[in-house]
Formats: C-alpha cells, sequence, structure tokens
C-alpha cells in the first residue's frame, strides 16, 4: 500500500480556499469533498482537506489557532523549477492570496502564501 500523507486545515470560507488550492495546482477529489470540506490532491501521495470551522471542531476538542496571529505549521511544496514556484506564487496572488517570497536559500525559494 502506498503510504499517503493528509493534512487538515481549517478554512473559514471553503469556496475561498477551495479556488485558492486549485489556482497553486490541486485539483478537487470531488468523492472526498461536500459541504463541510474540500479534498484537493497535491499529487499522488499528498492531500489537502479543507474543512470548515464547525466541522474541523469536531475532530478535537482545542481551540482552533487564528492563522492571521499564529503560525502552526510550515508546509513545503516541491516544484520541478524556478519558473513552476514564480507561477504559483503568481497564481496564488491572483487568487486572493499573500506571497512573501525570500531569497538567499540556494536551490530552496521559501514563499510564504497565505
Amino acid at each position: 500500500m502506498t503510504e499517503m500523507i493528509f493534512l487538515n486545515l481549517p478554512v473559514k470560507d471553503l469556496a475561498t480556499a477551495t479556488a485558492f488550492y486549485e489556482a497553486i495546482g490541486c485539483v478537487k477529489n470531488e468523492q472526498f469533498s461536500n459541504e463541510n470540506a474540500s479534498s484537493m490532491v497535491w499529487s499522488e501521495t499528498i492531500t489537502f482537506q479543507l474543512l470548515q470551522h464547525g466541522y474541523y471542531q469536531t475532530f478535537t476538542t482545542k481551540p482552533i489557532a487564528d492563522a492571521h496571529a499564529t503560525s502552526g505549521m510550515l508546509i513545503a511544496l516541491s516544484r520541478d523549477s524556478r519558473e513552476e514556484v514564480d507561477a504559483m506564487v503568481e497564481a496564488a496572488a491572483r487568487s486572493g492570496g499573500q506571497a512573501d517570497v525570500r531569497e538567499g536559500f540556494g536551490i530552496h525559494v521559501p514563499a510564504q502564501l497565505c
């Protein structure tokens, strides 16, 4: 069996979050999506599960972190070239995201997309 990673992320606006993840290259898996969640496939082994806050809260008793005030995790995504990284950053910005690209890390191009 292929081992997979499912990153469950709380979102306030499911439609906006879904559009953002589609813009950066994910494909929505309708089989595992509904009015409470969007299953966004990044690769054969990595999927982002975007969960409405109310639905996300059914999986935990802890409060949901305010992503505008705190940092809870850093997710690194690979691309085959710098051009593909730049295109993903531009697509994120066009879909309403904010991009902060940092230089000086060699082959790594840290880009904060939120």
